[in-house]
């Protein structure tokens, strides 16, 4: 598999594990954030900008995946977990605590990827045998 394919799961599962760690630190230790300087950590833009990037990363390691090894599982497993980052980012917006919802679909989405990425590197090397 070529380089820029696996670029968008790797970015990906390491934004989607930033993310869901994100969630974590910021729901226990908010205080202990603005504090240290790092307020602009709990801004609601900088949320969404997490979301948006781990969940554009979701919908193209998804594309790239699935032209390649057919599973649509692994392709809804990166849109769940995208769905899932989305809908807490919304739910927080409104009120609604949401860190479960946001922890899960970080680690699901980071477990995706991982999961495209050594799909994709299988497809990769049974179609192309090397020859002794």
């Amino acid at each position: 598999m070529t380089h820029y394919k696996t670029r968008f799961d790797r970015m990906g599962s390491l934004a989607s594990t930033a993310c869901a760690a994100h969630c974590l630190v910021c729901s226990f230790l908010p205080t202990a954030i603005a504090a240290s300087g790092l307020g602009f950590l709990l801004h609601p833009s900088v949320e969404w900008g997490l979301v948006l990037v781990a969940a554009t990363l979701a919908l193209i390691a998804a594309r790239m995946g699935y032209r390649q090894h057919r599973s649509g599982r692994i392709a809804a497993a990166l849109l769940g977990g995208a769905t899932l980052l989305v809908a807490a980012r919304f739910l927080e917006s409104w009120g609604i605590e949401s860190l479960h919802i946001a922890v899960a679909g970080g680690l699901g989405l980071a477990a995706a990827h991982i999961t495209n990425l050594r799909t994709c590197a299988r497809v990769c090397c049974e179609a192309s045998p090397v020859e002794v």
